[in-house]
């Protein structure tokens, strides 16, 4: 009997590991993951599913990963670099939208009042195509700057940003909560929320390799249900408080910083609901890619999500 137990268990095991898939994210455990984190809690990715979250420090270095096969999805990428994948022809597709609107504001040391002040300043960036820098350049663009009047340095995380302005080796930095409000906290100026800069632009996505989804299109469906479940989920006011402790628990912050973060996010409506792609906010971000010279100006929306996808409007 016991042998009969501990094979059981060994197979049962061997059952649930099969159903472990390894996703991408940026960096460590954060806000922007809160439907992640809410649907493996409650097994909203289905029975024996479950994510296993592969960091690296930028969203591009995901997407490769995606594309070579090495992990099946990535969660929350800045959505630029997945469609420079796809348009390239890469094994990548976007899948969803989870950012519908960029949650990042631009803090400066407290000697810079505005974003004029900026010209000739050290400002941290994702990256060099990274979307941050789209999100910048609209926002130096009523002052009278382009990017290439400041200086730039590329970290793309914004944990990492955050430490590159607290040490005093940059003059401003571009940041997702709650590295916001701890900087502000500390001093640091608010010089704006992009949102306010781009509202019609979404900033990230769920994004997954092409064959892998074209062999287990009952697990990619499982996942994005499951993080549509979350999010409802999520938004329901009855559930402010755990989810705000769950969040707490996973990223180890400070009370204070998570729920100001709850509330940020919910204010500027940063996830987006619809379970389907809208077709407005992908060709958004796909036309400031053209205009940029980024991907080719005649590629298609449809090269660059999953062949049969039903767009929303």
């Amino acid at each position: 009997m016991r042998r009969a137990l501990l094979a059981l268990c060994v197979l049962l095991g061997g059952l649930v590991q099969a159903h472990a898939l390894e996703v991408g994210i940026v960096g460590g455990p954060n806000p922007q993951l809160w439907p992640v984190y809410i649907a493996r809690k409650y097994a909203m990715f289905g029975p024996g599913m479950t994510l296993d979250l592969v960091s690296a420090p930028s969203s591009a270095a995901i997407v490769q990963q995606v594309a070579a096969g090495s992990l099946a999805m990535s969660i929350s990428s800045g959505l630029s670099d997945p469609i420079r994948a796809a348009a390239q022809g890469a094994d990548v597709a976007v899948v969803r939208i989870d950012g519908g609107v960029a949650p990042y504001a631009l803090l400066g040391k407290s000697s810079i009042k505005s974003l004029a002040d900026l010209r000739g300043k050290i400002v941290s960036i994702g990256g060099a195509k990274d979307i941050t820098r789209v999100y910048l350049e609209r926002m130096l663009a009523p002052s009278g700057l382009k990017s290439t009047d400041v200086d730039l340095v590329f970290a793309g995380a914004t944990a990492a940003r955050y430490s590159a302005l607290s040490a005093g080796a940059v003059d401003a930095a571009i940041l997702f909560p709650p590295f916001i409000f701890r900087g502000m906290a500390a001093g640091y100026s608010n010089l704006g929320l992009v949102v306010d800069f781009a509202p019609e632009l979404p900033f990230s996505g769920l994004g997954a390799n092409t064959k892998w989804a074209a062999a287990n299109p009952g697990q990619l469906k499982a996942i994005l249900d499951g993080y549509t479940r979350a999010l409802v989920w999520m938004h329901q006011p009855e559930h402010r408080a755990e989810a705000i402790t769950m969040m707490i628990e996973a990223t180890k912050s400070d009370a204070a910083d998570i729920e100001q973060t709850f509330d940020f996010l919910a204010k500027i409506g940063f996830y987006d609901e619809n379970p389907m792609i809208s077709r407005r906010k992908l060709t958004a971000i796909a036309d400031v890619l053209k205009s940029d010279g980024d991907i080719p100006a005649t590629t298609p929306i449809e090269k660059l999500v999953l062949p049969g996808t039903q767009f929303a409007p």
